[in-house]
């Protein structure tokens, strides 16, 4: 039972994440503080994540908000 409302946790916290109009350092910013604050167990692997995820230049190339979608 934990585990099904950690998942539902995480799941409402990716969620509000990828629905900000923001970029992707902002959405990464607001997943890992939020997961932080709900889950201070799981915060060290969500940082490593979020780590890996700008070491390897994550929405780098994506859109700025407010620029065109590329056809």
């Amino acid at each position: 039972m934990a585990t099904q409302i950690a998942v539902g946790d995480l799941r409402q916290v990716f969620e509000r994440a990828r629905d900000l109009d923001g970029s992707m350092e902002e959405r990464l910013n607001t997943f890992a503080d939020a997961v932080r604050l709900q889950h201070p167990s799981s915060a060290a692997i969500v940082d490593r994540m979020v780590s890996r995820l700008r070491e390897n230049g994550a929405g780098e190339t994506a859109p700025k908000p407010g620029e065109v979608m590329p056809l």
